[in-house]
């Protein structure tokens, strides 16, 4: 997704997905490099919240995301979960080609 995104506390930024014509409003809420980032994720009228962890274990390196703050498991839930499980397969194999 398009976007103006800093890994700043506070900082606040938009993704855009022009195709389906979706606005993200988003605040950096935690930055704790390496090993966290978190920041809300509005769009619409839900207020979520995405949560990056990393965790290593010798050579290896854990990604875990967390998208929380839905109230009910309905289209917002559905349409959040398909895009992050898309982005996700997207970074594994943006990664396995380093």
């Amino acid at each position: 997704m398009e976007n103006n995104f800093k890994p700043i506390v506070g900082y606040k930024c938009q993704f855009k997905n022009k195709e389906i014509d979706l606005v993200i409003d988003c605040e950096v809420l935690v930055v704790d490099k390496p090993h966290k980032l978190s920041y809300t994720w509005i769009g619409g009228p839900i207020d979520t919240f995405v949560t990056w962890t990393l965790k290593q274990d010798g050579k290896i390196t854990y990604v875990h995301l967390d998208h929380t703050g839905f109230e009910e498991v309905g289209p917002a839930f559905y349409g959040a979960k398909s895009g992050w499980a898309y982005k996700v397969e997207e970074l594994k194999k943006q990664l396995e080609e380093i």
